[in-house]
């Protein structure tokens, strides 16, 4: 008979939260997936709740990020996230800066304007 035996490196109570915050980054990530694929960004409205909506998914998805750092090591690369714990690592998509992007994609002409406008000066 062959016997599992589980170790867990991050405790279950501490999982049910990380999963607890996890369903709502992904709700937040479906609300801002609708708003692009419905809406226009011309509209200052639209791209002000873009906006609100990706700032509370990056403070929730970096909060995660924070609070993992307890029981593994999370290591940020340009658009990737290595998570290693003492038995292996895993490699995935950061959100986070996909959404800081798509922030910054949506404001690009009121952000080159304004750095035009400075560089002026």
């Amino acid at each position: 008979m062959i016997e599992f035996v589980f170790y867990y490196i991050v405790p279950e109570t501490v999982i049910n939260n990380i999963y607890l915050i996890e369903e709502m980054l992904c709700i937040l990530l479906v609300m801002l997936l609708v708003i692009v694929s419905l809406f226009e960004s011309r509209n200052i409205y639209i791209r002000v709740f873009f906006t609100i909506t990706g700032l509370l998914t990056l403070i929730m998805h970096y909060y995660v990020f924070w609070y993992m750092t307890r029981f593994e090591n999370i290591t940020l690369y340009p658009i990737l996230v290595v998570e290693t714990t003492s038995r292996g690592s895993s490699i995935s998509i950061d959100f986070g800066q996909l959404i800081l992007l798509g922030i910054l994609i949506v404001w690009r002409k009121q952000i080159i304007k304004y750095f035009i406008k400075v560089l002026k000066k």
